[in-house]
């Protein structure tokens, strides 16, 4: 069938932008429905100016052409005194507003367009009655805020249409943009046809993903000039494509078309679309070829015939211009033998009337030349001797033009030219006819010669052309008619068959229909690979409507992934129709992405000649196991203390028996499940159990994968899994042994030994004897446990500067001096707390004090600000004043006595003396909620700070509860995370050295100056996206990425390549901090480029190298493509 290739084909071909007759276009809906077929368009949508009427129709057309619909309109709109068009998707085209709304715009356009037209009666255009958008009744025109508010009210997303035309400058765009999404813009025409270059296309896409807007594509179509096909479609990148499906999908009320569009297949109750094409089909054929004949006709009558004529008339009227040239060089040869004295002047004037009265031309030889004076008197006429020698001034022609004089007078005036008059026909004088002559003068002996031609020689000449080709025309069109009739015969031959087929296809879909509906499972019809029909069991499963089914694939609903396996491959190779069905294993997909497993039945028909198939799906749910079943297992797997259970091989993998080890590791895992348990549960990522699952079903089996699942308490747990799976060769049914361990502890203590491993090598630097003193580290830390007063905390942590200078010099690992910097602030801040504590007495309720920002990861150096907060539990009996009041004076006290340690007031106030951030857990849950429900750039910045909160001292299952929420939060907003992914891409790495100067990022702008900390930043967010992503636990960003190495969500080479940046920076960082201390300055993050060796720029450069990627991978992941997001969103 070809079906298993749509999830496979990199692009797809649409059409999201073009208009019909109902607006500017050349073609009615009709027809262009039809030329999309031709053209190869899969989607299409016909966005008429301001106009839905011809969006039924176009539907049909669709329809018959298998090619899917979304209601489409291009609204005109205005934008800072500017028109602007607005492209509105998916919407109910039923909306009352909405459709109001269009009429007055279309009223407005056409008064507008008709000019001085206006004021004829006839085409006075009636103004529409009822409820439109705001001020569009009163001005005829709409603002784009109203037009996108109104596009959402009627149900629908609103694009920017050709945004290269309304602006082409990148920076002003960008800015468009960014005002746009503001009025809550869904997204902008990419690719479009009259923008085609690469470039241009490449600049919108980054633009418009850095505003987290949709894309669409379109031609604009208006007309038929050029390559039809190429014109009428444009190819989609398939990614893409899917990626403005499921944003559309999100629309409750998409493509609600009521009664005027029926589901695929569906016919109208209100029209007969065969008969009523037979009405109006023939005369479209018979009436354009009339009337290209009768304008062929027309355009020899009209135009060619009197162009001939006047040719004609022309022709002869240049011939007696020549003559007369000619005949008048006679007269200047005799003139020119009279003054050389060869004749003399009576000799010469009689030679020269000899030669005049004997010249002929014509066909008959009778056209000749007459001479006369200016008197005017005749020298000499061949035909009229009897006026030679006399005044001819009083001769007339019938109508009274004084004949001669008028030669005379034209010849005074021009010397030469044309006169018109009747004169006796050649040498017949009993006939007179319309002639006109050519007169020119011969100034030496002041005569004028001429002659002339008649107009019915010219008459009769046209006469003769027109009789021939009123043959040839009568033969031509005889020949056309002919062929017209037998055309039109052929094309009803083909029409009436199409229209027969087209009954016999919807009949056959109504009998399906029927079929499918009365079916208690979920069916789908598909035909040519597109689903057509599903009934109501199939769209409670899935989530869809039918509406939505026209933009459906069967790889939406059927992903191809190893659980259809089977499935595709039986669809590849589908048999005729009469075969018999087969039914499989697999998984269906919700709209929302959820996998649902089920038996599915293919049953292939052929209908009306289009292969096709039934699709049946059956949910299959697994049955809730009793506490500790244990069936299916051996006894030595139920005796085991190990967890040992058995899974589904498909869809979720339900768990179908387990031992007692593993009933119990699941509740601690778990918690009291609300379904049946199942494999999935250990995975926090979709994505993480889908690679799980494709592994086993491509190898067979798996040895130790290391998982990380948090509990529902906050807590963090590794994991071994062990899995093998087995397919029943019968059924082909598969299923999963699981062997699990819980390895968390062991972990545990291996990162405790590689921490005090790392002291004792701290300590050996310190000391030559290094077993038996750690007092560097120990000591200060011991110092400010026993401290009395805030004065002794801050003495004791004035020590560490020095402390780090001699580790640094020694060349200590850079976050393992940051640990030991940051262990010296926990010290001091739980030890301030404890002071606070003394003084104001014991707290009304249980708290946390939590540490944050670099404090929170673990990373601080020499030059640190605090960012902390405070959690407390407010119980419903407490005075919520009283319990505020004191945790705002416990977080006062600390917040002053760690300034007064060192440790600075934080610029932005994102400390626990701040209302703001000392508050109780459920109002912490309402500032996460808020800052991810925003995700404005204000709620970002803080949320960055705050998600990498840990706990310092206090009740730590407050943090863990928090923690708990945000993930919980995190997964039904997961759109939240691409918004934070752009944050981790605001740094740019471009620099150059040596030699350039370079400006700086720190906040003086002095040049020739690096900011190490903006530098981190990129890599720091990277692990915190990663880590909120994967649902991990830990802080310090080393310890992301560690952690994300083991999940497989990041490749271990490139995990050693980022640390190894990473460590080089903080040394950095530290190394100037240090120096900085030594010379007398004040320690800040900025480093200058000549202090930089060659080696460390070598190593600077790799690390912006590894900043790249690793922003690369972030636009993959989070703003790349839809499969991408998909995935990602799990």
């Amino acid at each position: 069938m070809g079906t298993g290739s749509s999830s496979m084909k990199t692009t797809t071909r649409v059409n999201l932008h073009c208009h019909s007759t109902l607006s500017d276009g050349e073609l009615s809906p009709e027809a262009l429905g039809e030329r999309m077929g031709w053209a190869g368009v899969e989607y299409a949508s016909l966005t008429d100016h301001d106009s839905i009427d011809g969006v039924s129709r176009f539907h049909d057309a669709l329809n018959r052409n298998n090619i899917g619909f979304l209601s489409g309109v291009e609204i005109t709109a205005r934008y800072q005194g500017r028109e602007i068009h607005v492209l509105g998707y998916s919407f109910d085209i039923h909306h009352r507003e909405l459709v109001q709304t269009l009429r007055f715009l279309r009223h407005d356009r056409l008064y507008r367009t008709q000019g001085p037209l206006r004021r004829m009666p006839s085409l006075n255009l009636p103004k529409p009655d009822g409820e439109s958008a705001p001020g569009v009744a009163e001005t005829g025109k709409i603002e784009i805020c109203e037009a996108i508010a109104l596009i959402h009210r009627a149900g629908g997303k609103a694009f920017l249409a050709h945004p290269l035309i309304f602006e082409s400058r990148p920076q002003n765009l960008a800015l468009l943009l960014s005002d746009l999404k503001q009025l809550a813009l869904d997204g902008v025409e990419v690719i479009w046809g009259g923008q085609g270059l690469e470039p241009d296309q490449e600049m919108l896409l980054n633009l418009a993903d850095e505003h987290g807007l949709s894309v669409c594509a379109g031609t604009d179509f208006h007309g038929t000039v050029g390559n039809v096909p190429s014109s009428l479609g444009m190819d989609m990148p398939t990614q893409r494509w899917k990626q403005l499906v499921r944003s559309l999908h999100a629309n409750p009320a998409l493509i609600s078309l009521k009664n005027d569009l029926s589901p695929p297949g569906t016919p109208s109750q209100e029209r007969d679309p065969s008969k009523k094409r037979g009405s109006y089909w023939r005369p479209r054929i018979l009436l354009p070829s009339l009337l290209a004949i009768l304008l062929f006709i027309g355009a020899i009558w009209g135009i060619i015939l009197p162009g001939v004529s006047k040719m004609l008339i022309d022709r002869k009227r240049d011939t007696i211009r020549e003559l007369t040239h000619t005949a008048l060089s006679l007269l200047g040869e005799a003139e020119r033998e009279e003054r050389s004295g060869q004749l003399s002047p009576s000799e010469a004037r009689e030679k020269a009337k000899e030669y005049i009265g004997a010249l002929r031309y014509g066909k008959e030889g009778k056209d000749y030349f007459w001479i006369q004076d200016m008197q005017p008197k005749m020298i000499m006429h061949p035909y009229r001797k009897d006026l030679n020698g006399q005044d001819v001034s009083g001769v007339t022609d019938p109508r009274g033009v004084r004949i001669f004089v008028e030669f005379a007078k034209i010849v005074k005036m021009e010397k030469k030219g044309f006169v018109a008059y009747v004169w006796q026909w050649k040498d017949d004088p009993d006939r007179v006819a319309a002639k006109e002559s050519y007169v020119m003068g011969f100034e030496p002996w002041g005569w004028i010669i001429g002659t002339g031609l008649y107009t019915d020689d010219v008459l009769e000449e046209i006469r003769r052309i027109k009789e021939n080709l009123v043959y040839t025309l009568s033969a031509i069109v005889a020949l056309v008619f002919m062929v017209l009739l037998f055309n039109i015969r052929q094309s009803l031959m083909v029409e009436k068959k199409r229209e027969e087929a087209q009954a016999r296809l919807q009949e056959a879909e109504e009998r399906y229909r029927s079929l499918i509906e009365a079916a208690t499972e979920g069916t789908l019809l598909v035909l040519n690979g597109r689903c057509r029909y599903g009934n109501p069991t199939l769209f409670q499963m899935t989530g869809y409507t039918s509406e939505r089914l026209e933009l459906v694939e069967l790889s939406d609903l059927f992903p191809g992934t190893f659980e259809n396996e089977a499935l595709w491959a039986h669809m590849g190779g589908l048999p005729e129709e009469g075969k018999s069905s087969k039914s499989f294993e697999g998984v269906l997909k919700r709209v929302d992405g959820i996998k649902i497993e089920c038996v599915i039945t293919l049953n292939p028909i052929v209908l009306a000649g289009q292969p096709g198939f039934i699709v049946l799906a059956r949910e299959v749910i697994p049955r809730p196991m009793e506490a500790g079943s244990t069936q299916n297992l051996g006894k030595a797997a139920q005796a085991s203390v190990v967890a040992i259970f058995q899974a589904r091989g498909i869809g979720r993998g339900g768990v179908m028996a387990m031992n007692a080890s593993a009933r119990q590791l699941f509740e601690i895992l778990c918690g009291t499940p609300k379904n049946p348990l199942a494999l999935a549960d250990l995975f926090d990522v979709d994505k993480d159990y889908d690679e799980t699952m494709n592994t086993l079903h491509r190898d067979g089996s798996m040895e130790e994968r290391r998982l990380h699942k948090m509990a529902p308490d906050g807590r963090a747990h590794v994991l071994l899994l062990s899995a093998k799976l087995e397919v029943d060769e019968n059924t082909q049914s598969s299923t999963v042994n699981c062997i699990l361990k819980e390895v968390t502890k062991i972990v545990r203590r291996e990162k405790e030994r590689e921490s005090l491993l790392e002291k004792i090598g701290v300590s050996w630097l310190l000391t030559s004897e290094p077993m038996e003193k750690t007092q560097g580290l120990s000591a200060i830390l011991a110092e400010i446990k026993k401290a009395k007063a805030p004065d002794a905390v801050a003495q004791a942590c004035g020590s560490v500067a020095s402390l780090a200078g001699v580790l640094t010099e020694a060349g200590a690992k850079p976050s393992r001096l940051a640990k030991m910097v940051s262990e010296v602030c926990d010290a001091a801040t739980i030890r301030c707390i404890e002071l606070a504590l003394e003084t104001l007495g014991p707290p009304p309720a249980s708290f946390v004090f939590m540490a944050m920002g670099s404090q929170g990861r673990q990373e601080q150096t020499l030059l640190t600000d605090q960012d902390n907060a405070i959690i407390y539990r407010r119980e419903v009996s407490m005075d919520s004043a009283v319990v505020s009041e004191y945790f705002l004076a416990l977080g006062s006290k600390v917040c002053e006595w760690l300034n007064d340690a060192g440790y600075m007031y934080c610029n932005g106030k994102v400390m626990a003396n701040n209302p703001g951030w000392c508050r109780s857990l459920p109002e912490w849950k309402e500032y996460f909620s808020e800052w991810i429900l925003k995700a404005e750039p204000k709620e970002l910045m803080e949320f960055s700070i705050c998600m990498d909160f840990r706990g310092v001292y206090g009740a730590f299952e407050l943090v863990d509860e928090l923690r708990v929420f945000l993930y919980e939060t995190l997964k039904d907003r997961p759109s939240f995370l691409p918004h934070l992914a752009r944050n981790a891409l605001d740094f740019k790495p471009s620099f150059r050295l040596p030699g350039k100067i370079i400006k700086t990022i720190v906040h003086n702008e002095e040049t020739g100056q690096l900011n190490l900390k903006e530098i981190l930043m990129p890599i720091v967010g990277f692990a915190r996206l990663y880590s909120l992503h994967h649902r991990l636990p830990q802080t310090h960003t080393l310890d992301r990425l560690e952690a994300l190495a083991w999940k497989g969500a990041f490749q271990p080479s490139a995990c050693h390549a980022v640390t190894v940046a990473y460590q080089f920076l903080m040394g950095l960082r530290f190394q100037s901090q240090v120096k900085k201390r030594q010379d007398g300055l004040d320690p800040d993050n900025c480093i200058s480029l000549s202090r930089i060796s060659r080696m460390e720029e070598a190593m600077l450069k790799q690390a912006f190298v590894e900043i790249e990627s690793l922003q690369k991978k972030i636009v993959h992941d989070f703003l790349g493509g839809a499969e991408g997001a998909a995935n990602l969103h799990g």
